[in-house]
């Protein structure tokens, strides 16, 4: 009786601590690839980034333009998609490409829909 009460507690503790660590945590709200330095944001905090700003102040999109291109992107329908601040990447080099103060690189996060 000994040895099974043994057993059984041995084949517990091994099974707890084969289980990968990932399977016994919650699924992530949101996450995004190394470099996207912004992080996961809701199309309204998105468009009160300084270089959404000012994109639209000097026209170069608009809020729709915005909303169809974040809907786009957001393939998991759980409102988040990752930015990377490709302007502050290149330095804010004046040679740099002038469009780069108004646009991110996005990529839709890979968490599951809540």
């Amino acid at each position: 009786m000994r040895r099974t009460g043994l057993a059984l507690t041995t084949a517990l503790a091994l099974t707890v601590l084969l289980v990968p660590q990932s399977a016994l945590a919650g699924k992530p709200r949101s996450t995004c690839a190394p470099g996207f330095n912004l992080g996961a944001l809701t199309v309204e905090q998105a468009l009160a980034l300084p270089g959404t700003q000012r994109g639209l102040a000097d026209g170069i999109f608009t809020v729709a333009d915005l909303q169809g291109g974040f809907d786009a992107v957001d393939m998991n329908d759980n409102d988040l998609v990752c930015f990377q601040d490709v302007f502050a990447i290149a330095g804010e080099n004046p040679n740099a490409a002038s469009l780069l103060q108004y646009f991110f690189n996005i990529t839709d996060d890979n968490a599951s829909r809540p």
